[in-house]
């Protein structure tokens, strides 16, 4: 996969840190996205996060990969949930592209959270 679009709340950002947490959520959702139509889903999905996402004081950031091999798109974007409040088990509307762009096929779509307590090794920067 390579990484096609990126956005996080900080503007300067340009790069995707793994933050250890407790009240970040990740969302992961993949999407059945011919190889024609990739620059198409890009765009609108661009769109939606520029003009609703980051307006979202729960959104941190997003990163859209786009598969080589047989087409598809991926998008792992991660959101704040409230202090001492679970993390949904279904992604919510408003952190789902797949609420914003109908018009392509979801094929996952999944949310994780981790309670983190200590690190198991340092960060590694490929």
């Amino acid at each position: 996969m390579s990484s096609s679009f990126s956005a996080s709340s900080t503007p300067s950002s340009t790069q995707v840190w793994i933050v250890p947490e407790p009240n970040i959520v990740t969302v992961i959702q993949r999407f059945d996205v011919p190889p024609t139509q990739q620059a198409d889903f890009i765009k609108q999905a661009s769109d939606q996060i520029l003009q609703y996402w980051k307006a979202s004081p729960e959104f941190i950031a997003v990163a859209l990969f786009k598969e080589r091999d047989r087409g598809g798109v991926a998008a792992y974007a991660q959101w704040r949930k409230p202090v001492n409040s679970p993390a949904p088990a279904t992604v919510p509307a408003a952190w789902s592209l797949a609420s914003a762009l109908p018009m392509f096929t979801l094929l996952d779509s999944r949310t994780y959270a981790v309670a983190f307590t200590d690190s198991a090794t340092p960060p590694t920067q490929l």
